[in-house]
C-alpha cells in the first residue's frame, strides 16, 4: 500500500473504513498512522487552501481519528468544511 499514491491511498482508507467497525475499525486507524496518513491529515488542517483543509478533515473523520486540530475546523469561513469537522 505504501507504494500507492497518496490520493489512492486515502481513497482506499475511505471506502473500506465505513464498512468495518470494533476492532476491525482500530486496526485500519493503526495502520494509517503508520502510514503517516493520519500525521498528513492533521497537517492538511491547518492548510490556506480550503479543499485541503477538507480533504484533511474527511481522512479523520473516516478513520475516527483523534485531531484536536479539527476541532477549530467547526469555525472554518468555507461551510464544507465546517460540515465535515462536525
Amino acid at each position: 500500500m505504501r507504494r500507492l499514491p497518496l490520493e489512492d491511498r486515502t481513497d482506499l482508507f475511505a471506502e473500506i473504513g465505513p464498512t468495518l467497525a470494533g476492532s476491525e475499525r482500530e486496526k485500519l486507524k493503526l495502520l494509517a498512522a503508520r502510514m503517516g496518513l493520519v500525521a498528513w491529515a492533521k497537517s492538511k488542517t491547518e492548510s490556506r487552501s480550503w479543499s485541503r483543509r477538507l480533504q484533511g478533515a474527511r481522512l479523520i473523520t473516516l478513520l475516527g481519528a483523534d485531531a484536536p486540530a479539527s476541532s477549530g475546523l467547526r469555525w472554518d469561513n468555507n461551510e464544507s468544511v465546517r460540515a465535515r469537522a462536525a
